[in-house]
């Protein structure tokens, strides 16, 4: 849910209520506890991943940007995109922080899925979508 530093320290809200203590991990009386830690000891929790977009069956306006989806810190990265018409959809990515560039025009076909997985190694800040014409849209990430 949240996060915290202090001299090294990282603290996190927001934990399973069936997390157990285990030196890290502290409890309260209404099983809402915090995580305690280093940043390395992260990758103890595992690989980060998950799913999520820039637009899920969203009215898209022409020529409009979506907000900016965080990209950076996965190593595979493969976008699905969908729309109720025929369109033509520019992934733009910020790769250095200095602004945004087109990284792929990807043809959606109307009611057809496209899937393109991202290059092995490949890696930017934040993505974000246009599409050529008003149409209803989803542009979904999935990382892993």
């Amino acid at each position: 849910m949240d996060f915290c530093t202090w001299r090294g320290l990282l603290v996190l809200s927001g934990t399973k209520t069936t997390a157990k203590a285990d030196g890290h991990y502290f409890t309260s009386r209404d099983n809402n506890g915090l995580w305690f830690g280093a940043i390395d000891d992260l990758w103890k929790l595992g690989k980060p991943r998950g799913e999520g977009g820039v637009w899920k069956n969203t009215e898209v306006k022409a020529g409009e940007a979506s907000l900016p989806f965080l990209m950076t810190g996965y190593d595979k990265k493969t976008v699905t995109l969908t729309a109720d018409k025929d369109v033509n959809i520019s992934l733009e990515v910020d790769v250095d922080l200095n602004g945004w560039q087109i990284y792929k025009k990807i043809k959606v076909s109307a009611g057809k899925k496209v899937t393109h997985v991202f290059p092995d190694g490949y890696s930017a800040h934040w993505l974000r979508a246009i599409a050529d014409q008003p149409c209803k849209a989803t542009v979904w990430l999935q990382y892993e």
